[in-house]
């Protein structure tokens, strides 16, 4: 619709996105800590893809970020043994270690862009 031109000039886009597989503070995995996932996470991990699902269906290019980065769950329950990945299996609080949380789990993103190319879809 959009390299069609069925919706008119575009001149904003609004999106969110929600993840709950954390959802619990007993809920942990590598994500969680910056020396294997890096120093971002809800950018880096998901943001990035809404920033470029943006640019590919507006058919322009982000060139300013204005970003508010938060880390609501400033500690997590890291399992003392391997736990499988969203396998919801729980054990007693004693198998845990509190650990301190250095990665934002929330993130507010306005994006600047320019015109570059035009939109193909197909």
């Amino acid at each position: 619709m959009i390299a069609a031109g069925a919706t008119g000039e575009i001149h904003g886009i609004q999106g969110s996105y929600l993840q709950d597989w954390l959802f619990y503070d007993t809920d942990y995995s590598w994500r969680l800590e910056p020396e294997y996932s890096g120093e971002s996470r809800a950018i880096a991990d998901i943001g990035s893809h809404w920033m470029d699902l943006t640019e590919y269906v507006t058919g322009r290019r982000v060139v300013e970020v204005n970003a508010d980065f938060r880390t609501v769950h400033s500690t997590r329950k890291k399992p003392r043994q391997s736990v499988e990945a969203y396998s919801n299996k729980a054990t007693s609080t004693a198998e845990y270690d509190e650990v301190p949380i250095n990665t934002e789990d929330y993130a507010s993103v306005l994006l600047g862009s320019i015109a570059v190319h035009a939109v193909s879809l197909r």
